[in-house]
């Protein structure tokens, strides 16, 4: 991906050619982004040439570090949602696509909510998983819901290395694909009622939970009372003590980015 478009609502870059430059320390938090024309939350560098990434600009590598970007919300982006250099985000919810002769290893994506998000273009939907390999990648706690039976919620062409845990997956009501068989998924719950259906269920999900989630709206994915969502996650060491809303993480963990007790 080029550099980030010098238009959006919150971006900081990193420029200049003489003397290697880099952020260190920065917070982006509870800040609400609305109609941009092009990025939401971004960061650029010119500094990002090294073995691993031999075309990146520049002519050395100085990293973003300590870079912390959390409970945020945009709306109505004209381009991507939230670019965080050196990785890639493009198109549905989550892009994960690792550049050729790069490498992008223990990632995390973790308690986010993803609502109605639709991506039609082959080979990409809601969560695209394409390129070469991300290696030791955990996608988990996260909720994603769309209401578009043509758009998968997880999309993958590529040689796999991403783990899918203690998610909530969300259909349309006729249905919505789940279009990978390369990556691992390991108790997640994929809705199945009048309302929401992901087809097919990862055969190789041996914790899998298939049910209504009882979310309390459509656009509200906070749990119900009586959810098979509470409780039914698998502790994560090291995986943060709140939630998309705040909310401390009880263990075991529930599934999905809500680890309230139930409304």
């Amino acid at each position: 991906m080029s550099a980030v478009p010098r238009s959006g609502g919150i971006l900081f870059a990193v420029q200049g050619s003489a003397k290697p430059t880099r952020l260190d320390g920065l917070t982006i938090r509870n800040s609400s982004v609305a109609h941009t024309d092009r990025t939401g939350i971004g960061t650029s560098s010119t500094w990002g040439r090294r073995p691993a990434h031999p075309n990146g600009p520049g002519t050395s590598f100085a990293p973003i570090t300590g870079l912390s970007v959390h409970q945020n919300t945009v709306r109505d982006a004209g381009g991507d949602g939230i670019v965080v250099q050196n990785a890639d985000n493009e198109g549905g919810f989550l892009l994960i696509c690792n550049g050729a002769g790069m490498i992008s290893d223990r990632n995390t994506g973790r308690y986010n909510v993803s609502v109605n998000d639709r991506n039609t273009t082959a080979p990409y939907g809601v969560i695209s998983v394409v390129c070469a390999p991300a290696t030791r990648t955990l996608v988990r706690h996260n909720t994603v819901t769309t209401n578009a039976p043509d758009t998968a919620v997880v999309s993958s062409n590529g040689p796999g290395g991403v783990t899918f845990r203690d998610n909530i997956f969300a259909g349309a009501a006729a249905g919505s694909p789940l279009a990978d068989a390369r990556n691992t998924y390991d108790h997640n719950l994929y809705a199945h009622n009048l309302y929401a259906r992901i087809s097919p269920v990862p055969a190789t999900d041996a914790g899998a939970v298939r049910g209504d989630p009882r979310f309390l709206a459509p656009y509200d994915v906070r749990l119900r009372a009586g959810s098979p969502a509470l409780g039914a996650g698998v502790p994560v060491p090291g995986g943060g003590d709140r939630d998309f809303y705040g909310n401390p993480v009880p263990d075991p963990p529930n599934l999905g980015a809500d680890q309230g007790r139930g409304k």
